[in-house]
């Protein structure tokens, strides 16, 4: 067999998805393709919107004050806008950054050293130091390590930090205000999600590069990474042990090709 690096690991499951996509857009749909479609567009519907918290106090504690410092400097700008001047109801969606998203393939090995099973257990939105832009703190219970980055190593039972730029707050004056960004999913309260995650140093926690939603026996991304509406969302209503299956076969693949 041939020797494969990380690399055409990941070209091969790019071509593989954009393969299958070309061949259902191309092929007449069954019912069950479309009620597969229609599932998968509407469960990305629905976690295109981010989750509302109240502002809360700075934290007392010295180490935890210069963590949220760290996490809320690496949102500011680049917007100048100060979210918290918005009339109420007001909300910042941005576009700028969409053509960057689709350059994220459906499994993002280069961009994920960290690959968890995990249930999201609680959410708080905090803002940018510069008030600029919302960001949105989960804290996630790991069941599953599928990819364990050595700079920042966890297990099964562990409980992590992951977050994600957008958010809802509620500010102190009742005012409800947002910032999000198109085609962008928000992970929910309760459910469990096979995350792709890069680890941070400075702030001691994890970005969400993309996700995956387990229900009901399948995976249904959160994130709308197509280039075109024709396509499927890749992935979208595949078995939960064939996807993982898949992530660890190219987890291996791309971990074997670094080893000497």
């Amino acid at each position: 067999m041939p020797f494969l690096t990380c690399r055409t690991a990941i070209l091969l499951l790019v071509v593989s998805a954009s393969a299958y996509s070309t061949r259902t857009a191309q092929s007449p749909d069954s019912e069950q393709q479309q009620q597969i479609r229609q599932k998968a567009e509407s469960i990305t519907k629905e976690h295109n919107k981010p989750p509302v918290s109240r502002l809360v106090a700075e934290p007392s504690g010295a180490r935890e004050q210069a963590l949220r410092i760290n996490r809320s400097r690496r949102y500011n700008g680049p917007s100048h806008i100060d979210i918290t001047k918005l009339v109420d109801g007001g909300r910042i969606t941005r576009s700028s950054e969409f053509s960057a998203m689709l350059e994220i393939p459906p499994i993002p090995l280069a961009k994920s050293k960290t690959i968890l099973i995990a249930d999201v257990l609680s959410t708080q939105a905090y803002l940018s130091s510069d008030k600029t832009t919302i960001y949105t703190e989960y804290s996630l219970a790991v069941q599953q390590v599928l990819r364990n980055d050595p700079a920042a190593t966890t297990h099964a039972d562990a409980i992590v930090t992951a977050c994600r730029k957008g958010g809802t707050l509620i500010l102190p004056n009742g005012n409800t205000v947002g910032y999000d960004f198109q085609r962008q999913g928000f992970p929910g309260v309760g459910e469990r999600y096979l995350f792709f995650l890069d680890w941070d140093s400075v702030g001691e926690d994890y970005q969400i590069v993309t996700a995956y939603l387990f229900l009901e026996g399948q995976v249904y991304p959160i994130d709308d990474l197509r280039h075109s509406r024709t396509e499927d969302l890749r992935h979208a209503g595949e078995a939960i042990d064939s996807f993982v299956a898949e992530v660890e076969k190219a987890v291996a693949i791309c971990e074997g090709s670094k080893r000497p």
